[in-house]
C-alpha cells in the first residue's frame, strides 16, 4: 500500500510530501508496536525505520477533493538537497503513526502528518 502524506516543518528548506510504501510485514509490525503502547501504558514508541521517500508539493496541480497531496521530483539542486533524508523514525501511538527526520546535512527537522492505524486494517 502507498500513503502520500503531507510534511510538517518550520523551515522552507524542507521536502512538503512522503510518499511511504507499507506493505504488509510493516503494517503487522506497527500494529504490533500500537498493541505495546496500549499495553505499557505508553505516549508512544519509536524506531528507525526509512520506508519513505521525500518530494516537493506539485502546487500546480489540479486537486480533487480529499485526494492525497500532489507530488513532484525536486526541480533544481537546491530541492533536491532538501529532499534528502536522515535520521528517518517511525513514531507508533495506541492510534496511529507518523515518521519524522531530518534534512540531510542539517538540523532541519520535520514530521508527517499521522496516518491512523484504521487506514492499515488488517
Amino acid at each position: 500500500m502507498k500513503k502520500v502524506v503531507e510534511i510538517r516543518c518550520d523551515h522552507d528548506c524542507a521536502p512538503e510530501v512522503a510518499v511511504i510504501e507499507i506493505d504488509e510485514q510493516l503494517a503487522d509490525r506497527i500494529r504490533f508496536l500500537a498493541e505495546k503502547v496500549k499495553e505499557l501504558d505508553a505516549f508512544e514508541i519509536t524506531i528507525f525505520n526509512a520506508s519513505l521517500k521525500a518530494f516537493m508539493a506539485d502546487h500546480e496541480a489540479e486537486q480533487q477533493e480529499n485526494a492525497p497531496p500532489a507530488y513532484r521530483q525536486p526541480a533544481n539542486h537546491d530541492e533536491e538537497l532538501n529532499c534528502m533524508t536522515d535520521c528517518c523514525i517511525l513514531h507508533v501511538t495506541a492510534s496511529g503513526f507518523l515518521w519524522s527526520a531530518c534534512v540531510k546535512h542539517s538540523d532541519v527537522r520535520w514530521t508527517t502528518e499521522k496516518i491512523y492505524l484504521d487506514e492499515i486494517a488488517a
